[in-house]
């Protein structure tokens, strides 16, 4: 079933010139659980799992630079088993890797020396997924 017909006029940078680019999107229902697991697209959900995770690591800083160590380490830890089911039902190593960080973190959030470092490599990771944006065309 259709659900949107988008058109959108921009003026091309390189050629200097108007232009036009035209899309439709569609649904479509089904009961088969197979049918929607072939529909997935997991570089796509990998993408937003990435998003919210640093999102709540982002909320987790904000938490702990408050004093307020024992509900961040709890947000963090949440995150953690949050990025290690992500990372299991899709089959992705990447989310693997940063549940394995995510619970450095968790465990180094008590530690005032241990947390200096693990804040500063958790703000630049958050900037760098928050920023990602793919050109390709």
């Amino acid at each position: 079933m259709d659900v949107a017909d988008v058109t959108i006029d921009y003026a091309d940078m390189k050629s200097k010139k108007s232009d036009q680019l035209s899309g439709r999107t569609g649904v479509e229902f089904t009961r088969s659980e197979e049918t929607v697991e072939r529909s997935v697209d997991k570089e796509t959900v990998i993408d937003a799992v990435k998003q919210i995770s640093a999102e709540v690591s982002e909320e987790a800083i904000m938490l702990r630079d408050e004093g307020r160590i024992d509900e961040a380490q709890a947000l963090l830890q949440e995150n953690t088993e949050y990025l290690f089911g992500a990372a299991a039902a899709l089959e992705s190593e990447e989310l693997l890797l940063l549940g394995d960080i995510n619970l450095i973190d968790t465990e180094a959030i008590d530690d005032d020396d241990e947390w200096n470092a693990s804040r500063k490599r958790m703000k630049a990771s958050t900037y760098e997924i928050q920023s990602q944006q793919d050109y390709s065309e």
